[in-house]
C-alpha cells in the first residue's frame, strides 16, 4: 500500500485451459445443451497417463493403448467412465512464447503430442475398451 489503505493485484491466466465445458450442442446440433447435463455426470474418478519422458524423446508421440495397459499393470483398471487425461509435460513450454508450444518445423507443420486413434476411441467409447484388441 502507498498509504492510501488501497492495494490491489491483478491476475489473469489463459482461457480455454480448464476454465469451461463445451456441452455436445456446442459441435453438433440437437445435442445437449449445457444445461442438460447433469452435475453427477461432471465429477468422475480422475485418471492421468504420465508420458512425458515419451513426449520429451519424440515430441510426436501419440499415446496408444500399450501407454494405457503400462497405466493399469502399475496402477489397476482403469474404472469406466472414468475422465482420462494425460501429462506430456507440454506446460513447460507455456513461458518459453508461441514458437516453443506449436513447435514448428522448416515447413511449417507443428509437431505436438496427442492421442492415437487406436487409444482414443477405446479410452472414450461407452462400451468396455477392454474388449478391444
Amino acid at each position: 500500500s502507498d498509504g492510501t489503505g488501497f492495494y490491489v493485484n491483478r491476475y489473469c491466466h489463459p482461457g480455454q485451459d480448464g476454465t469451461h465445458m463445451d456441452p455436445p450442442a456446442h459441435f453438433v446440433e440437437g445435442l445437449r445443451t449445457i444445461d442438460e447435463i447433469r452435475l453427477n455426470e461432471t465429477l468422475l474418478p480422475l485418471v492421468v497417463l504420465d508420458v512425458h519422458e515419451k513426449v520429451a524423446e519424440n515430441p510426436d508421440y501419440e499415446i496408444s493403448m500399450e501407454d494405457v495397459r503400462e497405466y493399469e499393470q502399475q496402477y489397476g483398471l482403469i474404472p469406466k467412465n472414468s475422465f482420462v487425461a494425460l501429462y506430456t509435460g507440454w506446460s513447460s513450454r507455456w513461458s518459453l512464447g508461441l514458437e516453443a508450444m506449436e513447435n514448428l518445423d522448416a515447413q511449417g507443420v507443428g509437431h505436438t503430442p496427442g492421442w492415437s486413434l487406436g487409444a482414443a476411441v477405446p479410452v472414450r467409447d461407452p462400451r468396455d475398451y477392454r474388449q478391444w484388441p
